[in-house]
């Protein structure tokens, strides 16, 4: 006895359809969003369990806990489509791709292989999204006052101050303290770089499987691509916690000279490295 579950999933709740094999629609549930809700549904109901849910925020999580207790789980990146939507038609529509084998974009999914290595990469692109919002806040403060932009370096930064009013100072120190902070996240410790991803498996002869076409029934198609080796992206995705205190954090208020001697000794340590 197979069942066909769609599963449309919200922080606080979530939509649960069971379609039969034969395409009949046997319950709609709303329960908590909760692991151990969850579990109790599915263990309630009976025969082989296929399950569809979406790409969201709560996908990896719904993955770790529904994979073990069923069949088979797809997760579908969902596409635009005009019509109605709410939870309950959301659900049913999961189901019934999912039974049919329409589902045209399944996202792979492997908790136990690359949750880490996605981790990273998601921090380190939120890391670089920041730099450049601090670097177009500074910029702002010099195309008030049609002034050239002195450039990012806490040095340049430094010297830039003397052109802008006294009442412009702080907010430029703070934006100048918060951009060295931020770049250095990523170099930390780079002699130790390659610890971070050492866990991972050998990714270079695993195939991309982020995006694939399914036949009937959730099967994978052979159109996937080779990835890419990581020996070379390793350093960018090395991320470590701040510990400490940083030296190149300049704290509210603080002066001019402050800011130019921690530029004198960013740059001191920059030139020992190269030596």
């Amino acid at each position: 006895m197979e069942r066909f579950l769609g599963i449309d999933a919200h922080s606080k709740s979530m939509t649960i359809s069971v379609v039969s094999a034969a395409g009949k629609r046997i319950r709609e549930d709303v329960i908590e969003t909760n692991g151990q809700a969850l579990v109790g549904y599915l263990a309630q109901l009976p025969g082989r369990k296929h399950v569809c849910l979406e790409e969201t925020e709560l996908s990896n999580w719904l993955f770790e806990v529904i994979k073990p207790r069923v069949e088979e789980v797809v997760v579908e990146n969902p596409q635009w489509k005009a019509g109605v939507k709410n939870d309950s038609v959301d659900a049913w529509g999961l189901a019934e791709r999912l039974r049919t084998g329409q589902v045209e974009i399944a996202v792979y999914k492997s908790p136990e292989r690359y949750t880490k290595l996605r981790e990273l990469a998601r921090t380190y692109q939120a890391l670089t999204g920041d730099v450049v919002r601090v670097k177009n806040r500074l910029r702002s403060h010099y195309r008030r006052r049609a002034l050239p932009y002195p450039g990012h370096s806490i040095s340049a930064q430094a010297e830039g101050l003397d052109s802008l009013p006294a009442w412009m100072h702080q907010p430029v120190e703070t934006l100048g303290a918060e951009l060295a902070l931020i770049e250095e996240l990523p170099r930390r410790n780079p002699a130790g770089h390659d610890r971070g991803i050492a866990s991972l498996p050998d990714l270079a002869d695993s195939r991309d499987r982020t995006r694939y076409r399914t036949h009937p029934r959730g099967t994978a198609a052979a159109d996937r691509r080779h990835a890419t080796s990581l020996s070379d992206q390793a350093t960018v995705l090395r991320v470590l916690r701040v510990r400490g205190r940083n030296e190149d954090f300049i704290r509210l208020g603080s002066s001019r000279q402050a800011l130019g001697a921690s530029a004198r000794t960013a740059n001191s340590r920059a030139q020992s490295k190269l030596q």
